[in-house]
């Protein structure tokens, strides 16, 4: 008989941008987790506070507002990130 084989896949860490792309996106996990631990309440993502100020205080609109909030920060986070990364990689001659 011959023994089983091991095989190790080393992960590289993802990007920056998936990074700041999950904090903003994380919702389900603190969801499942709330009703574990006391420690993860309903202003623990801005995802989370924005679906409690939606439904547990019905109020839609301050909800809408919060949505549109976090969608621009999203988008002026990335823009800086890109450039910052574009700059980054023309002075290390990267094209």
């Amino acid at each position: 008989m011959s023994s089983p084989s091991v095989i190790i896949v080393a992960h590289s860490p993802p990007p920056r941008e998936a990074v700041l792309r999950t904090a903003l996106q994380l919702f389900t996990e603190p969801e499942i987790l709330s009703s574990f631990s006391t420690a993860v309440n309903t202003s623990y993502t801005p995802n989370i506070y924005i679906y409690t100020v939606a439904f547990t205080n019905n109020n839609l609109n301050y909800a809408a507002a919060l949505s549109v909030l976090v969608g621009v920060i999203t988008v002026v986070a990335t823009a800086v990130f890109l450039g910052l990364n574009r700059l980054r990689q023309r002075r290390a001659g990267i094209s």
